[in-house]
């Protein structure tokens, strides 16, 4: 998929400020930012296009749009002020992306490995096997997504656009 980038048409920041985004949060030594370095700019630009349009239908941002006939949801008129796209909602949207590059890195071979080392509190065998979890387990929480929705993530939405929304 190859996809042009226009700001304002069908995103809300380009590959030179999601690249920034990512510098200005993450170490280099973090997952989050070697994986996104690791994508062409094809990709990056295909990860930022679908995850602007992921959060484009199923949200409701406070207050309405300025302009009907845009594709997009900002800029907004919220309480009688003019909003452009909040730098929270344009980091969301970011690392929305990045999390369902870790997540399909996460269910590559390691994560077997990672499951039994940090995930499971007891296992017992005999008649009848039984495992329990912990239930900070990262595989129970870090990738659950909203209800009806394969594609956003709950902890992402809380983080990032609760200030901005009324309804998911």
């Amino acid at each position: 998929m190859s996809v042009e980038l226009v700001v304002g048409q069908n995103c809300y920041f380009d590959i030179t400020e999601a690249n920034k985004m990512i510098e200005d949060n993450f170490m280099s030594t973090e997952k989050e930012y070697t994986i996104w370095n690791g994508l062409s700019d094809n990709d990056k630009a295909t990860i930022i296009y679908r995850n602007t349009k992921a959060f484009e239908m199923p949200i409701w941002y406070k207050g309405c749009k300025i302009y009907y006939s845009n594709q997009l949801e900002w800029p907004r008129n919220i309480d009688s002020k003019t909003f452009e796209c909040p730098d929270e909602v344009k980091m969301g949207i970011l690392m929305n992306g990045v999390r369902s590059l870790l997540e399909a890195d996460a269910n590559s071979g390691d994560s077997y490995h990672s499951l039994i080392n940090n995930d499971i509190e007891e296992f017992r065998d005999g008649s009848g096997a039984s495992v329990k979890f912990r239930a900070d387990a990262k595989f129970l929480n870090e990738y659950a997504k909203l209800p009806g929705n394969d594609s956003i993530y709950k902890d992402i939405v809380t983080k990032y656009f609760n200030r901005w929304i009324i309804v998911v």
